[in-house]
């Protein structure tokens, strides 16, 4: 029964382990071999989908990109559709073309607000916007991921990343209310000892040299394995030394 769709879908289901097993370059030759004997099979969509992840991850962005825009283009239906779509935001993005891959992005969410995929999504367009230097827009877009995802596993990371983006707008007031929030709401979080050492930095900024003091102990006493106690010791004394 050799040209069947059970033997297609076996294909398939053979380079998928591959991939699952980190053979990356067995498991492109897989979905090729898929794509190359059914080119009008019902799994070319997950073959041509699976191709562009594993090229993402190999950083072969500008091959990964074509990949998802084919799906994009000739598989609208398929299972495939929403992820490629924002997919091809991400290869933009690690090829530098910043604006073209928030645009993606934002019409994503605009498009597909319950997807399964908005929230990586959210806190992508976060960070782009962040390493383009737009810090009041990466604050917005990051306060609003935790808003909406409080329970997702990037949400301490957003608030994180909102307190710092603060910062550098010289938004020192509304950063320690954030970092503060980041504590309270996120208390096992294992990126703490970094936001405490920005919330003294951000008291630092303010002049309030002696709770900037207290916070860099509690790095020191409570972080002790962290790589954020030896900045916590530089910020003490510089804090010492402000007070004269």
């Amino acid at each position: 029964n050799q040209g069947t769709p059970v033997d297609e879908e076996a294909l398939l289901r053979m380079a998928e382990n591959k991939e699952k097993r980190g053979r990356w370059a067995e498991a492109i030759e897989g979905f090729d071999l898929v794509m190359n004997t059914y080119s009008n099979g019902a799994f070319f969509a997950d073959a041509l989908h699976g191709r562009g992840l594993i090229r993402y991850r190999l950083f072969m962005f500008d091959e990964a990109l074509s990949d998802f825009e084919r799906t994009v283009r000739d598989f609208p239906k398929s299972e495939q559709y929403e992820q490629a779509f924002y997919m091809r935001g991400m290869c933009c993005y690690w090829m530098g073309r910043d604006e073209e891959a928030i645009s993606i992005c934002t019409d994503f969410l605009e498009r597909y607000p319950d997807s399964r995929w908005a929230p990586e999504v959210l806190f992508s367009i976060g960070k782009q916007e962040y390493n383009q230097d737009n810090y009041e827009m990466a604050e917005t877009n990051f306060v609003a991921f935790v808003e909406k995802y409080p329970g997702n596993q990037l949400a301490d990371d957003a608030l994180l990343r909102a307190g710092i983006a603060a910062s550098k707008r010289k938004e020192y007031v509304r950063a320690v209310g954030i970092f503060g929030r980041m504590a309270k709401e996120y208390p096992a979080s294992r990126k703490m000892a970094e936001a405490r050492f920005h919330q003294a930095d951000a008291k630092c900024e303010l002049a309030d040299f002696s709770e900037a003091i207290l916070i860099c102990e509690e790095i020191i006493n409570k972080y002790p394995d962290s790589e954020w106690v030896i900045p916590a010791w530089g910020r003490k004394g510089d804090c010492q030394f402000g007070m004269g």
